[in-house]
């Protein structure tokens, strides 16, 4: 499990204590369900699916430069050879 630091003003961490007391769950209970219905929410919504198709996109071609690879899967011929010969 990762663990994060989280601040919250006085008003949202009393009005938080008080849900999860009256729904029998601990603060990191409720902070977690509302983290999963936030993600949720994400995955059904068609306008950040599509920027996160954008962002996935951007960061595969990065990827592939860093990886010395072409879009379509090829090495380089500099780096080809040298795997050639090891």
């Amino acid at each position: 499990m990762k663990t994060y630091p989280l601040r919250l003003d006085e008003r949202q961490a009393a009005e938080l204590q008080i849900v999860a007391e009256v729904e029998g769950l601990t603060v990191a209970d409720e902070i977690r369900a509302a983290i999963a219905a936030h993600l949720d929410a994400r995955r059904a919504d068609p306008e950040f699916q599509r920027r996160l198709r954008v962002c996935m996109e951007r960061d595969l071609e990065v990827y592939e430069r860093l990886g010395g690879r072409s879009r379509d899967g090829a090495l380089p011929a500099r780096i080809a050879e040298a795997d050639e010969r090891h």
